[in-house]
């Protein structure tokens, strides 16, 4: 278990009872890059979505723990969080199973303790307890600090050794790409259960 006795913060998976929590971190992440309006996600929806029957993704969070609070191995969840990671699993028609991370985030006031590296670190041993390859992410152009750390770990930019550039269909244009009619030239068909769920979507434009 990550743990500086000094700060004392426990590094641990995210629990249902942290979606509270893990939301406020999301909107000031979103904030601190200045897109927080964007931000439309709701703490029902993160309960849902990765906690409930079929998981969507997963999170490894940074707990503060107070004076009074002991810190050992069956820590509750629900405190105040100082940072964390919002990841998902994949999978590489090469290789693979794979770990994305959507977020990584730890909050200003509490960096520079290695809280980042370790919750980085435990991330990694998880996806790989899991059967993982590897492990994807991307990182914001100007963020130096991370991109030193991300080396030291010989991290791959494929941006530069790839050429792979980042492409979203965003939620501004796919509701209505994807509610929009199927086009097919005249030699191509469609499966019969596929014709019923495109004229339900067709139905619904």
């Amino acid at each position: 278990m990550y743990v500086r006795a000094m700060d004392r913060y426990i590094i641990r998976i995210g629990k249902q009872e942290d979606c509270a929590e893990i939301l406020r971190l999301i909107k000031e992440l979103a904030n601190h890059e200045k897109k927080g309006e964007y931000v439309n996600i709701t703490e029902e929806t993160l309960v849902r979505d990765g906690f409930g029957p079929s998981p969507h993704f997963k999170a490894t969070v940074v707990e503060m723990k107070t004076g009074k609070d002991t810190i050992d191995d069956s820590t509750s969840p629900g405190g105040t969080l100082a940072g964390f990671i919002f990841y998902f699993y994949g999978y590489d028609s090469w290789k693979g199973r794979m770990v994305f991370l959507e977020d990584f985030y730890v909050c200003e006031s509490h960096r520079g303790k290695g809280l980042g590296a370790a919750l980085f670190h435990l991330t990694a041993k998880l996806a790989f307890a899991d059967g993982c390859h590897s492990m994807m992410f991307y990182v914001h152009h100007d963020n130096l600090i991370a991109k030193q750390f991300y080396k030291k770990i010989l991290v791959e930019n494929l941006t530069q050794t790839e050429k792979w550039d980042l492409m979203e269909l965003s939620n501004d244009h796919f509701p209505s790409y994807a509610a929009s009619p199927l086009k097919l030239r005249d030699h191509v068909y469609l499966e019969a259960d596929l014709r019923i769920h495109e004229q339900n979507n067709s139905d619904c434009v």
